[in-house]
């Protein structure tokens, strides 16, 4: 048996079978490979990192275990990111074991298939981080002209059908979790947003700058097709909160009264025919009630005016 190939371990047994009752069938050889007891390895030492978060040595030792799985993944794909060197993959590789390990602290399960999980995992990172470059940059192609050839021919291509691929593929599992979980992601958007406030309101802010003809545009056609149900939910919220409108108007004209006098001067000119006829109407539906105001005015004027004359005269 070479040593390349397997190793031989014994199970600690006795020569005899008098000791521990046992057969030899029960104490004989098992042969076992380098790589199960490489896995046996790393096992033991994510059981030490998982117990104690804080051993750093058996967390570098681990490390050095996985960093030939995670080059036998980097190896398997052809294509690799041009500015990544392998010092740049084992890092990622690491930042993974490190996440493996806190998911397996909080699903324990995962330690019956930890290889299987690891090295998923860290081909998932290292596809992530290729559709990442490959969204952002061309990606670069060689050919030689013969083989051994020094000389060879870089072409620099989009990769735009895999990338519309993905999107759209991502896209679709959105739109299906967001319409199977409706409520949950509305609860979700609102907690976060509230929490973010300031970072809803430049985003929305950024929207409208981008949008503002095509908002603009639907705000019109919806104002032309919903006339009528818009004026009477106004009217119904102003009749509901009548004193908290006027007060909120007066507040707004005295803030801005030099403002809303000079809107309304310009408005006038311009529409002088407009605006008496519109005055005359109103006068014309509201005759009784504002000669009902007329009255009561000048009586409290006349009240207040006689009021002030025998004051002096006392």
């Amino acid at each position: 048996m070479s040593i390349r190939g397997t190793v031989g371990i014994m199970i600690a047994s006795e020569l005899t079978t008098e000791r521990n009752g046992g057969s030899m069938e029960e104490n004989r050889i098992i042969p076992v490979s380098k790589h199960d007891i490489v896995n046996k390895k790393r096992r033991e030492l994510a059981a030490k990192c998982i117990e104690d978060p804080y051993d750093m040595d058996s967390l570098e030792a681990l490390f050095k275990l996985v960093h030939p799985l995670a080059a036998f993944v980097m190896n398997k794909y052809k294509r690799r990111i041009p500015s990544m060197g392998i010092e740049d993959y084992m890092q990622l590789a690491d930042i993974v074991v490190w996440r493996v390990l806190n998911r397996i602290r909080v699903v324990p399960d995962i330690m019956n298939s930890f290889e299987a999980y690891l090295v998923a995992s860290i081909r998932n990172c290292y596809i992530t981080e290729y559709r990442k470059y490959v969204f952002k940059s061309l990606v670069e192609g060689r050919s030689f002209d013969r083989p051994g050839d020094t000389f060879s021919v870089a072409t620099l291509y989009s990769m735009e059908e895999y990338v519309n691929r993905i999107i759209d593929k991502r896209n679709a599992t959105r739109r299906a979790f967001r319409q199977n979980n409706l409520e949950l992601v509305r609860q979700r958007e609102r907690e976060y947003w509230s929490k973010n406030k300031d970072k809803k309101r430049e985003k929305d802010k950024r929207y409208c700058e981008k949008h503002k003809a095509a908002i603009a545009a639907k705000h019109k056609e919806y104002r032309a097709t919903h006339k009528e149900e818009r004026n009477a939910r106004e009217r119904k919220y102003r009749a509901e909160h009548l004193e908290e409108t006027r007060a909120k108007r007066r507040e707004y004209y005295w803030k801005t009264v030099d403002h809303q006098r000079a809107y309304n001067k310009q408005y006038d000119d311009a529409h002088r025919d407009v605006v008496r006829e519109y005055q005359r109407r109103y006068y014309e539906k509201h005759r009784d009630e504002i000669l009902a105001k007329n009255r009561e005015y000048k009586r409290k004027k006349r009240a207040e005016e006689k009021l002030r004359k025998e004051q002096e005269k006392e």
